[in-house]
């Protein structure tokens, strides 16, 4: 069994000031990652709070993966809120959850916090599906925020959100199985040359 890691990259100028770890399961064998906390400080002095974590699958029993799910996410507001609470509001919540943004298990984002979605920004922009199946379950569908496969979230406090003027997702380094869908760049060229199943979602010049 592989064992999913997290990590950062930083350009020039940015310092990692410190990482905390958060449990936010229950059970030693949940299967889902601690909450990291990466505390950065940017070119310009200013402070950002980075929370990343990977959250429970869902399974053959929907009800009990969903309910570790939801308590995860009830942990994680929890973090949040606290950090909001010190007067550290530069945030960003940003992992797989997998699980799409309707789903009960992620409620407490919604009802426990002011986070905002990335993919509601203004700016978030997405290249459209052209496959079969591009009206309504394609992966463009992230900016309507009715994607049944979105599994992978970007949450900004309402300080970095209304701060940030560039946003989006970029799927060119996913192998597209029924072509066309998407664009790739030209060195993705089968599935084993695919850098992840994941969309990059990415957000920046707030800071």
């Amino acid at each position: 069994m592989t064992s999913l890691e997290m990590g950062i990259l930083l350009r020039k100028d940015y310092i990692l000031e410190a990482v905390r770890t958060h449990n936010i399961n229950t059970e030693i064998n949940d299967d889902g990652k601690s909450l990291i906390e990466y505390e950065i400080t940017t070119p310009s002095k200013e402070k950002i709070w980075l929370l990343n974590t990977y959250l429970q699958k869902r399974t053959k029993d929907h009800d009990e993966s969903d309910s570790i799910r939801k308590n995860q996410i009830f942990k994680i507001t929890e973090v949040y809120n606290n950090l909001i609470s010190q007067g550290k509001s530069n945030v960003i919540i940003a992992g797989t959850f997998n699980a799409p943004s309707y789903c009960n298990s992620l409620s407490p984002i919604s009802k426990n916090t002011d986070l905002k979605d990335i993919t509601k920004h203004l700016s978030f922009e997405v290249d459209m599906d052209k496959g079969d199946d591009a009206n309504y379950f394609r992966l463009g569908a992230y900016r309507k925020g009715v994607n049944i496969k979105q599994k992978d979230f970007m949450f900004l406090s309402p300080a970095l959100f209304d701060k940030m003027t560039n946003s989006g997702l970029n799927r060119k380094a996913i192998w597209t199985n029924k072509r066309p869908q998407w664009s790739t760049y030209r060195s993705v060229t089968n599935k084993s040359t695919e850098a992840s199943e994941h969309p990059l979602v990415w957000g920046g010049e707030f800071i």
